[in-house]
């Protein structure tokens, strides 16, 4: 089954893209096009496994902001071979590297369906330790009903208070989810761990305020590992934990603050996911600066509005909105910030489906910036191509079937590579 429903997926012919692109300027590109800094991703990458480093945490990478084998290996590095994921096309891609051992242990990052049951039972035949998320007891019912004689690896995911997957680590709904998972279920299931995603970390305003998050992550896995192990005082249990800003303060807590919330955890893992291209979002927290941000979508002026809009000057028409963008609000003004200069200060102000409108920052919004601006005086010309940051890379290159990368000054296409599509 599983060959068969890869083989449904569409191929890109790779080479013929690296044949037309390679040594292209980036503004000889088609519009839009989804750009990203080849360098910018390797010390980005460096950087979280570092931090994992710190906190004497194993790293797992999620791999869906990107979807590619390229910047997996830069994810994995010689630190780790375990990755998460969010839908089981990515997982079946990764297939290459379960051969090659480089992926031994991959885990499913939602909760599970019933449809998904047998295809996530035909991958595990496949990697070494594939692992799904539970938060609710009738899916331990749904994976007894499907009826296989090895045993699934589970791990329960930790509402962090976002409410939306998971459960609260001391709700009753919990504490009879892990009974059931130890107990009557143990020949169904075996708890491996806990799952903690502080996604409200994204509106850290700073590394210290990061941290705490952090911090509050370990708390709940240590509570939810030690209420397990009340019932099993032999159990031995993984507590990941993380999210993109709570993986930069990895790089800074002191070890000293860890230890004394984590004595029940026997395995600190660390997950993180949008690190590795980063956007506006992640540098609103203040845990990065621009030059971390690895990604760009490519537009092209189209018109002109002189005298409309929010400012005196008017407003420009770009050839991406919704699906070349997103619609993903963030703590910075807008859908995109304009990083080519001299144009750095225009902002993606609306979007509809398949084009945007860029408003000049003025004298009342350029404070809400992370750098400082001179306010525009001029309208780029009709066939002006810009780069653009924007607010959430993993919803925005999710619309491109290929990404063009580019050496470290960002000018020249150096290779095309192809991201997974699908589910």
């Amino acid at each position: 089954m599983s060959k068969q429903f890869r083989n449904f997926y569409p191929q890109v012919d790779v080479e013929a893209l690296r044949q037309e692109y390679i040594g292209k300027n980036v503004l000889d590109l088609p519009t839009p096009s989804f750009i990203v800094n080849k360098d910018t991703i390797e010390r980005n990458c460096l950087h979280m496994i570092q931090g994992a480093k710190n906190i004497k945490a194993s790293f797992r990478p999620h791999l869906k902001t990107h979807k590619t084998l390229e910047i997996t290996k830069f994810q994995l590095g010689d630190y780790s071979t375990k990755v998460v994921v969010s839908t089981l096309r990515e997982a079946w891609s990764l297939i290459p590297f379960y051969e090659q051992g480089r992926v031994r242990d991959v885990l499913y990052g939602l909760p599970i369906v019933k449809s998904k049951i047998p295809e996530l039972d035909d991958l595990s035949t496949y990697v070494d330790t594939l692992r799904i998320l539970v938060d609710n007891i009738d899916q331990l019912k749904l994976l007894q009903e499907y009826g296989r004689e090895k045993p699934w690896h589970i791990m329960i995911k930790v509402d962090m208070g976002t409410s939306r997957a998971g459960l609260h680590y001391q709700s009753e709904e919990f504490k009879q989810l892990v009974q059931a998972s130890v107990d009557e279920h143990s020949d169904v299931v075996t708890l491996d761990g806990f799952y903690c995603h502080a996604g409200h970390s994204y509106s850290s305003h700073s590394s210290k305020e990061a941290e705490d998050y952090l911090y509050d992550e370990i708390v709940a896995g240590n509570v939810a590992a030690g209420y397990a192990k009340s019932i099993v005082p032999s159990g031995k249990y993984l507590v990941s934990v993380g999210s993109t800003p709570t993986g930069h303060a990895s790089a800074e807590i002191a070890l000293t603050k860890i230890l004394p919330v984590s004595d029940n955890i026997d395995e600190i893992e660390l997950h993180a996911g949008n690190y590795a291209l980063c956007d506006l979002q992640q540098w609103a927290t203040g845990c990065i600066s621009e030059d971390n941000i690895a990604c760009r979508v490519l537009v092209e002026v189209a018109s002109t509005y002189p005298g409309r809009g929010k400012s005196e000057l008017g407003e420009v028409l770009i050839n991406a909105g919704v699906i070349g963008l997103a619609r993903e609000p963030g703590q910075l003004p807008g859908f995109g910030l304009v990083s080519s200069k001299p144009y750095d200060n225009w902002y993606v102000d609306r979007v509809s489906q398949e084009h945007g409108i860029l408003t000049p920052f003025t004298e009342s919004t350029v404070a809400s910036i992370p750098k400082p601006e001179q306010i525009a005086k001029e309208f780029p010309p009709l066939g002006t191509k810009l780069l653009v940051i924007p607010q959430h890379a993993c919803i925005a290159s999710n619309s491109y079937q290929w990404y063009f990368i580019t050496d470290d000054e960002g000018k020249m296409v150096v290779d095309v590579w192809v991201p997974w599509r699908g589910w």
